[in-house]
């Protein structure tokens, strides 16, 4: 039977992909080594719809069409589609009941894709600030004595369409 053979890479934000999963059929599936590359030999001649996935990122439907005695080059770019982890140990810091200054901060969290955070200041159940920051404690200034605020803090990977973890 006349077979080709299909080279490829698979990354993320530019980084090869590990164990990354491609599907040509059934009985036709590899994984990617350590720098993202994979190859198949010995494909049957045809077309085919190569399934590419990765725990945590968009799986890739690609066409391939294999020609006898020739090498298809294929490579996949996978996108992140896990939201990171809500940020924990929410905690806020003041000098003294008066101070009109908070620091808020929390946990770090991980994603594949990198991590920020958005904080929003509420004063008597409003919205009165967000602030987006990489770091794990943001500073409000200017707040008004004696008076009660809560917080809110999500984290934001860098996806291309970021994904939000809930509140906390």
């Amino acid at each position: 039977q006349p077979v080709g053979t299909i080279n490829g890479q698979v990354d993320f934000a530019g980084q090869p992909v590990t164990d990354a999963s491609i599907r040509l059929t059934d009985t036709l599936h590899t994984v990617t080594n350590a720098n993202g590359s994979f190859n198949f030999t010995s494909v049957p001649t045809g077309s085919y719809t190569a399934m590419v996935s990765a725990n945590g990122l968009t799986s890739q439907s690609l066409p391939v069409t294999v020609k006898t005695g020739e090498t298809v080059i294929l490579n996949a770019t996978l996108l992140d589609t896990v939201a990171p982890a809500v940020p924990a140990n929410v905690q806020v810091k003041t000098d003294k009941p008066t101070a009109s200054k908070q620091i808020v901060s929390w946990s770090a969290g991980t994603d594949r894709s990198g991590i920020s955070y958005e904080i929003e200041r509420y004063e008597q159940g409003t919205k009165k600030e967000t602030k987006s920051t990489t770091n794990t404690e943001t500073t409000f200034e200017n707040l008004n004595a004696n008076t009660e605020y809560t917080y809110k803090v999500r984290a934001k990977d860098g996806a291309t369409t970021p994904n939000f973890s809930p509140w906390a």
